[in-house]
């Protein structure tokens, strides 16, 4: 009868905190342009507990950073210890704020508590929600061990705001969505290049130590597209980028199935050590 009175209200409560997260998901939806969700939303939105590992994201601190952003700060709690904390944005942008955008600006989890899954079930939580509240894209700076692992979650390129000045000769505006996603790709795929050529040291390196056969990190080289920026023709060398831009996920999986153990005794393989340690902005849209 005891273990029956302590369970029924933990049970409440995990009802009424569900019903009041799916009442500010609505709430958020709901929002006109140039709106931020009240503090309280974002609070239920960021907020996360994982079942399987027991640990708790519990937010400290929301507020608003001028007109057209918002903060949420916080601790990563398990066993009434703190294990780690988390950072959220969440902003308006694009014409008269049209768009909702959120950033996780980063996760740090105590080492003891790493490799068990709860930064993926914590971002999995976050990316349902979003999408559920009516959230227009996560946005992401993807780095360190980052850099690999948001590629393998379906992360694109994102390396231009809505609407920006890509030259002197276009000012995209709101109407120009086939010109934007050219654009897009195009920039996309210097990004893609841009990696691979900044790691030219790493990949020689991998070739000395017998990890990776030359022809392998050849064959890299040819499928990812460097577009002549010189070209006169702006919209059709975007097209080209179009039909040759190869995705973080592409990359990441790259000379997979030719893997080695790292010294760590983890897997890994060309597309990952390519991804590794590097930096890249990225972006899911809804």
């Amino acid at each position: 009868m005891g273990r029956g009175a302590n369970t029924e209200p933990k049970a409440e409560s995990v009802t009424r905190r569900t019903g009041d997260l799916q009442k500010a998901l609505q709430r958020i939806s709901k929002l006109k342009a140039a709106e931020l969700p009240t503090t309280e939303d974002f609070k239920l939105l960021c907020e996360y507990k994982d079942p399987r590992t027991g640990i708790e994201a519990k937010a400290d601190k929301v507020e608003y950073v001028g007109r057209e952003q918002m903060l949420a700060e916080g601790h990563l709690w398990s066993d009434g210890q703190k294990v780690g904390e988390f950072q959220r944005w969440c902003r308006r942008d694009g014409m008269q704020g049209k768009y909702l955008a959120v950033k996780p600006s980063w996760l740090k989890l105590d080492p003891s508590k790493q490799r068990q899954g709860f930064g993926q079930a914590f971002h999995q939580a976050f990316e349902a929600r979003c999408q559920q509240a009516g959230v227009d894209r996560i946005e992401i700076l993807a780095d360190e061990q980052g850099a690999y692992a948001w590629a393998s979650r379906g992360y694109q390129f994102f390396t231009f705001r809505p609407y920006p000045r890509v030259s002197m000769q276009y000012q995209l505006g709101p109407d120009d969505h086939e010109l934007a996603e050219r654009v897009y790709a195009l920039d996309c795929a210097q990004k893609a290049t841009g990696l691979v050529n900044k790691r030219q040291d790493r990949i020689r390196e991998l070739i000395d130590a017998g990890l990776v056969a030359p022809e392998l990190a050849e064959e890299l080289q040819r499928q990812l597209l460097q577009p002549d920026e010189t070209t006169e023709d702006f919209e059709a060398n975007c097209a080209l980028a179009t039909t040759k831009i190869r995705t973080p996920a592409l990359i990441a999986s790259f000379g997979e199935d030719t893997a080695w153990v790292d010294q760590d005794g983890h897997p890994t393989w060309l597309g990952k050590e390519i991804l590794l340690n590097n930096q890249w902005e990225g972006v899911k849209f809804f």
